[in-house]
């Protein structure tokens, strides 16, 4: 697995303390990359503008290109058993005759009864990915005016569209769009084989080039300072509306996943469309402590599984933390208490009991450290 590459990169200042020009320039970037199978072209082309000492505008546009690496193309088979509903169910064969053909044409009898609520799914490496490439936008705006706090103030509108990105699809899409294709047509077929009986024997879901991803939104980015007679007081604010996160399969399948949850054993985890962190610190001498406050807001529930008594919306959580340190000669000496409120994480199907990528499930969580530096 070799790689070369050679890259240029320009930073051209093109006017200085000119009236409506505090500053004036561009950037500039270009990559080629050479792999074993596969070379690229990138390049990226931005420019930033300070009509006042106190604001700045800034935009870039750009390509990006990332190679598969060894273990997403070289990566073994494992098994995991996913909750999946099979279409060839007799309900569902009675509601769709497309549906009821393809499961006959399959052997699956007409009364067909899925014998667990999960399919064994064999995901893994893929040597035949492709490379992923994108096209990347942002536009924005920085504000440092001289008033009290000193706030640097940052606002910027991202929008990034990925060609073949590497990912694995929604299990329940591909097997739906297998049987709901007239005559098992859909390439997703070729993954599904069942046994004599009807049941699902094998379901190959290996990573793969998807069509496309499509993301954009907006990041909020706050600093306030301020200088007391009993210490440093500093305030960060991060803020990111996701305006929008679809993935698109290579058969046209589109999922738009933005202000949605789902299961930690399904296809993804969660996209709040609002999400913030918003911390404020205290410092003097050897010592400070921070209490942060993060937020995630409400999202609707992926029901892939096919829970249908569950709720339909997780509600909106707040998580509040406390950070302290204290430093003496060469050491360090800190104490954290994270989920102060002992917040709960909203109940999603097979999340809320003990894992979670996205809520905090461990309950309030306490730890210290000491670190000694020579």
């Amino acid at each position: 697995y070799n790689l070369w590459e050679v890259y240029a990169e320009f930073d051209i200042p093109l006017l200085s303390g000119a009236p409506l020009a505090e500053e004036l320039g561009l950037e500039a970037a270009v990559r080629y990359s050479d792999y074993d199978d596969y070379d690229e072209t990138t390049w990226k082309l931005g420019g930033r503008w300070a009509p006042a000492e106190w604001i700045t505008f800034r935009g870039q546009a750009s390509t990006g290109f990332r190679a598969p690496n060894v273990l997403e193309l070289f990566g073994g088979k494992a098994d995991a058993f996913t909750g999946i509903t099979d279409p060839c169910n007799a309900v569902n064969q009675a509601a769709n005759p497309t549906v009821a053909a393809n499961c006959a044409a399959e052997g699956v009898p007409s009364d067909f009864v899925q014998p667990a609520a999960q399919l064994k799914v064999s995901q893994g490496g893929n040597p035949n990915l492709e490379p992923e490439t994108s096209d990347n936008f942002s536009v924005g705006f920085v504000l440092t005016p001289e008033i009290w706090g000193n706030p640097r103030i940052a606002v910027d509108y991202y929008d990034v569209e990925i060609e073949d990105a590497i990912g694995t699809p929604v299990e329940s899409n591909v097997i739906n769009t297998c049987y709901e294709t007239p005559g098992l047509a859909a390439p997703e077929c070729d993954r599904i084989d069942r046994g004599p009986a009807g049941d699902v024997v094998r379901f190959d879901l290996l990573l793969e080039n998807l069509v496309t991803i499509e993301t954009s939104g907006i990041d909020v980015n706050a600093t306030f300072a301020w200088d007391t007679s009993f210490g440093v007081i500093t305030a960060d604010w991060l803020v990111n509306w996701l305006d929008e996160y679809t993935e698109t399969t290579d058969t046209g399948t589109k999922e738009e996943f933005a202000g949605e949850v789902a299961c930690d054993v399904c296809s993804f985890a969660g996209y709040p469309e609002i999400k913030s962190t918003l911390s404020a610190t205290l410092a003097q001498d050897a010592w400070s402590a921070t209490l942060a406050w993060r937020y995630l807001d409400e999202m609707e529930i992926s029901d892939e599984i096919g829970f249908d008594e569950f709720a339909d919306k997780a509600d909106a959580v707040n998580y509040f933390d406390l950070f302290a340190s204290y430093n003496w000669d060469n050491w360090t000496f800190s104490v954290a208490v994270e989920n102060i409120g002992d917040e709960e994480p909203p109940f999603v199907p097979a999340i809320s009991a003990n894992t979670s990528p996205i809520y905090d499930y461990l309950g309030r969580y306490y730890s210290a450290r000491i670190k000694f530096a020579m």
